[in-house]
């Protein structure tokens, strides 16, 4: 017959057993977790860089934009501020055109500053544009923000062309 203290040794090794079971299960588990939420959190990356490639340099209205900002020719703020007034009718475009290409860089120069996107997937698919806009724009750009009064017209832009350079310097491969 069994004894009561068999009975009870059993009974903990049966317990003991299910809280190891519970306790692997609950490993596995967290690292499943852990391992889809870096899946996820790259899905979303990809789909966020996606979007941001397909409004620029994948968008007509983008490339369109690109090209009359880079045919314009200035000699000085005063000069590039009449080639973009929006209240003249042959100068609307250039305002329209230059409107997008700076909201566009000031929302990916935000994004990079905010380590929401790398550097890298800039100069990887559009670090040429980038450094082509900004290199165009900034010998008027402080003129500029004195004219406005808005001193940080520019600085998102400014702040990823700075990171793309000093990005590029360190790999040179991916240079424009």
């Amino acid at each position: 017959m069994v004894s009561l203290a068999d009975i009870q040794a059993a009974y903990y090794m049966v317990a003991a057993t299910g809280v190891l079971v519970a306790a692997i299960y609950y490993v596995l588990n967290i690292q499943n977790n852990v391992r889809n939420q870096k899946y996820t959190l790259e899905t979303r990356q990809t789909q966020l860089y996606m979007q941001i490639y397909n409004q620029g340099v994948n968008n007509r209205n983008f490339i369109e934009a690109f090209h009359r900002i880079q045919n314009l020719k200035w000699n000085n703020a005063e000069e590039f501020l009449d080639l973009i007034k929006y209240d003249n009718p042959e100068t609307r475009e250039n305002a329209v055109a230059l409107s997008t290409l700076v909201g566009y860089y000031e929302g990916v120069g935000t994004l990079v500053k905010e380590n929401m996107l790398s550097v890298r997937w800039v100069a990887l698919l559009f670090g040429s544009w980038t450094r082509m806009f900004w290199e165009k724009i900034a010998p008027v750009a402080e003129d500029v923000r004195l004219y406005s009064k808005a001193p940080r017209t520019f600085s998102e832009t400014e702040y990823l062309y700075n990171e793309l350079m000093k990005y590029m310097k360190e790999h040179p491969e991916l240079a424009t």
